[in-house]
């Protein structure tokens, strides 16, 4: 399962309780898109303690972007 489907499974599941997820979510890949794109607009990650967490090396807005970008182009090709 992809990214995109996870967000569409779970936004379907909130918003068609009838629905079926694992059949359905495909009515709901916009809007999951349109939350993905959403965070993909978050410019940090702080702690509590207000430190920036940046695990990986790079710069953090660009690793956030590059792998929201990749979970996003996944709604392109299907």
């Amino acid at each position: 399962m992809t990214m995109l489907e996870n967000v569409a499974k779970a936004i379907c599941a909130v918003n068609w309780p009838d629905g079926n997820p694992d059949t359905d979510w495909q009515f709901f890949k916009h809007e999951a898109q349109a939350a993905i794109g959403a965070m993909r607009d978050h410019t940090l990650v702080f702690r509590q303690d207000g430190a920036v967490v940046h695990e990986l090396r790079g710069a953090p807005d660009d690793i956030w972007k590059t792998l929201l970008d990749g979970i996003l182009a996944e709604g392109e090709a299907g």
